[in-house]
């Protein structure tokens, strides 16, 4: 990983801008441009439009079966993993997150699960200026996971840990460098009136690189008949 100057001082020498020294404090216009050119890569680009293996993180919930209950979420979530949200306790699937109309059909209209799946909802609590979480119909008490990403997409060397904004030059982006000085770049030279749409076009091609790399696939078969190994159940027992 590098750090913000550094990423700073690359996009500088490749567009033929002067090196700066500093950019959290620099008052001078370039740097202005420098910095909020990687902050907008960083959190506009590389953060929005992948999810990262190196952010995702798993959260959990204890569902208390006391009705609709609304439920905090992980103080770092941003955006929950579709198709992760799971009820441990009873096997199943969570139907979600729903839009509000949907849930609004299952929550306060007729078409009702009867008990037989829970369904959930992400809902902004301007209060706390944060996300939560609400079941559906929540009657008995469950444990329910999921996966995130974390908006926690900087590190701090200063710190120790990752933060979720940059505050000094020695940050450093979680994402691939090369991703978020691509975006940085493109970014900057629209900020400067310059042509930018192949540098553009550039920090997509090395967005596709990177993503494609960033976790394995699964096995593709160019056979003609396709198995599926989902389960790995004993053949035993069977009407006993």
């Amino acid at each position: 990983m590098s750090t913000v100057l550094e990423i700073g001082q690359a996009i500088a020498d490749e567009i033929g801008l002067p090196r700066e020294n500093t950019l959290i404090g620099n008052d001078t216009q370039n740097a202005r441009k420098i910095l909020r050119s990687i902050q907008d890569g960083i959190f506009l680009d590389a953060f929005i439009d992948r999810d990262w293996e190196i952010l995702k993180g798993e959260g959990t919930i204890n569902l208390t079966g006391g009705g609709v209950t609304t439920y905090s979420l992980p103080s770092d979530f941003d955006r929950v993993m579709n198709g992760t949200i799971w009820d441990e306790t009873n096997y199943k699937q969570v139907r979600g997150p729903v839009d509000k109309r949907e849930w609004q059909d299952y929550n306060k209209g007729l078409a009702q699960l009867a008990g037989l799946e829970l369904v959930t909802t992400i809902v902004g609590d301007l209060a706390s200026n944060a996300k939560t979480m609400s079941f559906y119909p929540d009657t008995s008490a469950a444990t329910v996971s999921f996966w995130y990403v974390s908006n926690k997409c900087v590190w701090s060397q200063g710190k120790g840990e990752a933060i979720s904004e940059i505050q000094e030059d020695d940050n450093m982006p979680i994402m691939p460098t090369p991703v978020v000085r691509a975006a940085a770049k493109w970014r900057l030279l629209r900020m400067m009136g310059m042509d930018f749409q192949d540098e553009r076009v550039e920090y997509f091609a090395i967005l596709d690189d990177y993503s494609a790399n960033d976790s394995g696939g699964k096995k593709i078969n160019m056979g003609r008949h396709v198995k599926y190994d989902i389960a790995n159940v004993p053949e035993v027992g069977f009407g006993s």
